[in-house]
């Protein structure tokens, strides 16, 4: 009985002495059984399908509608009772028209106090919620930016 507990601790004793390796090599970056991958050759790029220069284009065509946008929450300092805004999520949208329309999804301002809408010229704006439709996922923001900066 004695000698099984002899063994039992010993095996104990390599496990975990042979674990402390295997934990200390993860740490180092080395992972077990890997080789470093012999450089691939880089081919030339062919040229793009009809298809892909179609995207393409779209893509560009589409890109400056695209805004950005932070939703902020206020809350109060625990320990000064000052109140400050606080960033709770970003999300994406784009600019429905010249009035300074962006369609969201709702789950961006969702719970949010204020949103700011950051355009693709980089410029931000104050947005005030239009309208949402929760069950959808959609929300309606207006930012008062100039008819020059939207690009719908």
């Amino acid at each position: 009985m004695n000698g099984a507990r002899s063994l039992i601790g010993f095996l104990l004793l390599a496990a975990g002495f042979a674990g402390g390796i295997a934990v200390n090599s993860l740490a180092n970056g080395e992972r077990p059984g890997s080789q470093e991958a012999a450089p691939r050759p880089v081919s030339a790029r062919s040229t793009l399908t009809e298809e892909e220069l179609s995207v393409t284009a779209l893509f560009e065509k589409a890109s400056p509608s695209v805004v950005y946008i932070t939703s902020l929450a206020v809350r109060r300092d625990f320990f000064r009772l000052n109140v400050m805004e606080i960033p709770r999520g970003t999300g994406s949208g784009f600019v429905w028209d010249r009035t300074g329309n962006i369609v969201t999804n709702f789950h961006v301002i969702a719970d949010a106090d204020r949103a700011e809408v950051t355009l693709a010229d980089g410029r931000t704006w104050k947005a005030a919620l239009v309208g949402v439709a929760r069950e959808k996922d959609l929300a309606v923001l207006r930012i008062e930016a100039p008819i020059s900066a939207l690009r719908p």
